[in-house]
């Protein structure tokens, strides 16, 4: 018996570990909910038509913060202990701060006209340097000698550096303050910056919706099983008035819980929402469509940004599954747990023989199974 109360015990315990880590990986995600960033298969704009089209905005305060990017791979980085390595480079006209949010290991972020400056990835760190402390140290990249101002958190080696006004970049990253922004106006945007859809376009918000509905399915079948039992208990109340009183209250008190839950598990933007709910296509279509997209970005090769935000939402899914797993697990005993609490038996001291098998591993004196209607 004790045996089996200690597994349990692991169960729950390890049920808990586990959503605790998918919510973890849930804040990771949202920090980037209001980050979009669009993919060219081809040379798109220049730094210096980024800045003009900022200038010439009629509207620059609902601006999000623009920052065009392109990546030079097998360029050549040399430090100051070690020789030279081979490996990528970012180039930004922006805000680095905004591109690479949450990823600062050591250090600060270059400003945006500090053209000395530059950022390296904490493996890249370790190649040259052999340690992630290395801010203030010099390094050439592609010829050019730069300041390394500060660190970024990535098992990949990689530089970043600011680019110059005539580099043609890859990709415009924007960044807005309202995490519900949708993502049809971040994609017209681009396609005012840039003068056609990009090629690829990844969707910061509708990953982070679809991360946080994942991550309340645990919780939601926990209220769902505790709501089961306590119905099941308003159930066998003798008395009529006390049990619809009960029945009433414990209804509303259903209803209630549920909302506040939808509340807080759907964020996605109005895009995903029918102009008429008789739209009975508009769901298949927009599913379609999203695959579709998710298709073709991963044919690019992802920022470290939206790299690592789908690798938290590809560990949030196995952290849930475990945590959904070990809740199920143990849900027919809590479900029981409640039945026992019901005081209301015709026959305390004598329980049924079906009872016995039922609850063959408690000692089941207030049977319940024999009640009154």
């Amino acid at each position: 018996m004790r045996k089996r109360k200690w597994g349990k015990a692991g169960i729950i315990l390890t049920s808990a570990c586990c959503w605790c880590l998918s919510l973890l990986l849930l804040n990771k995600i949202e920090q980037r909910a209001g980050c979009f960033n669009g993919y060219f298969s081809s040379p798109a704009v220049t730094c210096e038509e980024v800045r003009r089209f900022q200038e010439q905005s009629q509207n620059p305060e609902i601006l999000p913060e623009i920052t065009a990017w392109s990546k030079e791979e097998g360029q050549q980085i040399r430090g100051e202990i070690r020789e030279s390595v081979t490996e990528d480079v970012w180039k930004l006209s922006g805000n680095m701060e905004h591109f690479f949010v949450g990823s600062l290991a050591g250090g600060s972020y270059p400003w945006e006209k500090d053209e000395e400056g530059c950022m390296v990835s904490t493996a890249l760190a370790e190649e040259l340097f052999g340690t992630q402390m290395i801010e203030g140290m010099q390094v050439e990249i592609a010829g050019k000698e730069y300041w390394i101002r500060g660190c970024i958190k990535s098992g990949e080696a990689f530089a970043a550096v600011h680019a110059e006004k005539g580099d043609v970049m890859q990709g415009i990253f924007l960044s807005y303050q309202d995490r519900s922004v949708s993502g049809s106006l971040a994609k017209n945007l681009l396609g005012q910056i840039v003068g056609r859809e990009p090629d690829g376009f990844w969707e910061g918000n509708l990953y982070s919706a679809a991360a946080r509905v994942i991550v309340t399915i645990p919780a939601w079948v926990l209220l769902a099983i505790c709501m089961s039992g306590v119905w099941s208990l308003t159930g066998r109340i003798t008395d009529f008035r006390l049990r619809l009183i009960i029945k009433l209250t414990a209804a509303a008190g259903i209803c209630v819980l549920t909302a506040f839950g939808l509340c807080l598990t759907f964020r996605f933007s109005p895009d995903y929402l029918p102009v008429m709910w008789s739209d009975l296509e508009f769901f298949p279509s927009l599913i379609e469509k999203k695959w579709g997209e998710f298709q073709n970005v991963c044919q690019f090769a992802l920022c470290p940004g939206d790299a690592g935000m789908l690798g938290n939402f590809r560990n949030i899914m196995f952290a849930v599954a475990g945590s959904l797993l070990a809740s199920i697990n143990i849900s027919a005993d809590i479900k029981a747990v409640l039945i026992q609490k019901c005081q209301n038996c015709l026959e305390p001291d004598n329980p049924s023989e079906e009872c016995k098998d039922r609850y063959s591993d408690v000692d089941c004196t207030r049977c319940i199974h024999h009640r009154a209607d």
